[in-house]
């Protein structure tokens, strides 16, 4: 008897070793697809050329990429979606896209492939920008913060100081760009959007202008990647993460109180969007400071019998669309399982519990010489609802 006693222990502690964490909810927010340019420049060699869509559009490629990318996704977290059929899909998808249409595209392609048979375009739900707190830039209005984008671009900002001088870049450099584009280099911003221009044209199979050849990879694109660093760690990015945050912890509660609730979520949105939240997070030294295209940070929620009462939180980086071994991110200050709990209480003090108060806070002071850097950013996010004035001149000559 007490040899039976003894096996059927034995064989219970054998299985409960050998049980491995069930996957029960995963959050996505991925960066859209392959996009035409988000702009011209004055003296663009190629400035009369229509991309298919308009300036920032999506192109058949990133069509093809997202696709590419829920196939992938679906083959990940087939577990969830076993019992998922057409009629009740609505019930265990939440999908969220910023207004801009290359992302709620990028959501409808990568839904596409990542669900079998027909499925309800309705299923998208759109943030409309005024009311955006978190994933489109610039969405809900946020003053004094959403100044603090651009003054980390300014000349007088001393990290700019430091990285310029580190680069020997000087005046001239600027000056002879101001030459050639047609740009005024009142800051590095007007960079950032040169280098978006050159890289999208470049990969499209339009040379370089011969100006470029020599100066873009050694100071265009370094400067312009490192803009964009200052501008996703801004204090305006990082009150917008902390939305974002709250929302995905808000989920992920949702599915542990009841897990008959939602428990795919995807948030299609931007590169700056990703990088912030991993800025936010503090975890952006595992991640692509400017992700790819169809990059994916995913929060994955299991059922571990190691953790009772509680869940077990894993993190994952997708470098970009065609990724299928993520890399997995260690949150700070955890190295060992962390559990729903732990993740909450690494969180939480980095939540923005009310967008509107939080931007009322006026503890910023504003910086002076932001108008034009405002421009260049509105110009640059914003062109591909219409094309720059000076390009319509161009064409209706």
């Amino acid at each position: 008897m007490t040899g039976m006693l003894f096996g059927f222990l034995l064989v219970c502690c054998q299985k409960r070793a050998s049980a491995k964490p069930t996957l029960k909810a995963v959050l996505m927010l991925t960066r859209h697809g392959d996009r035409a340019p988000n702009g011209v420049y004055p003296k663009d060699p190629y400035l009369s050329f229509r991309w298919p869509g308009g300036l920032g559009a999506l192109s058949k490629k990133g069509e093809r990429q997202m696709k590419m990318s829920g196939s992938l996704k679906a083959a990940r977290y087939k577990s969830l979606l076993g019992s998922i059929d057409n009629s009740s899909v609505n019930a265990n998808i939440f999908v969220l896209s910023s207004s801009m249409e290359r992302c709620f595209k990028s959501a409808r392609y990568f839904l596409d492939g990542f669900l079998t048979g027909k499925w309800n375009e309705d299923l998208i739900n759109v943030l409309p920008h005024e009311q955006d707190e978190f994933l489109l830039v610039k969405g809900k209005s946020c003053s004094p913060y959403y100044k603090t984008l651009f003054s980390g671009c300014s000349f007088e900002d001393p990290d700019v100081k430091n990285f310029l001088k580190s680069n020997n870049i000087g005046s001239r450099f600027f000056k002879l760009l101001e030459e050639k584009t047609g740009l005024e280099m009142t800051s590095i911003g007007p960079v950032f959007l040169l280098d978006d221009i050159l890289s999208v044209q470049r990969d499209n199979g339009f040379p370089l202008p011969k100006w470029a050849y020599s100066l873009y990879d050694q100071y265009i694109h370094p400067i312009a990647r490192f803009a964009f660093d200052k501008m996703s760690s801004s204090d305006y990015m990082q009150i917008r993460s902390g939305v974002l945050l709250r929302d995905m912890i808000e989920r992920l509660d949702a599915v542990t109180s009841d897990p008959s609730r939602q428990n795919i979520v995807l948030y299609s949105a931007h590169d700056l969007t990703i990088s912030a939240l991993m800025h936010h997070m503090e975890i952006i030294d595992q991640c692509d400071i400017k992700p790819e295209y169809g990059a994916c940070f995913a929060i994955e929620l299991y059922e571990n019998p190691d953790i009772p009462d509680d869940y077990q939180v894993k993190l994952f980086y997708f470098k970009n669309y065609a990724d299928q071994h993520p890399a997995e991110i260690k949150l700070p200050f955890s190295n060992k399982l962390c559990t729903f709990k732990e993740f909450k209480d690494l969180m939480n003090p980095k939540v923005t519990n009310d967008y509107e108060k939080t931007c009322s806070e006026s503890r910023i002071v504003s910086p002076e010489n932001t108008t034009s850097q405002q421009r260049i950013w509105d110009l640059f996010k914003e062109s591909e609802m219409q094309y720059f004035k000076f390009l319509l001149q161009q064409l209706s000559k």
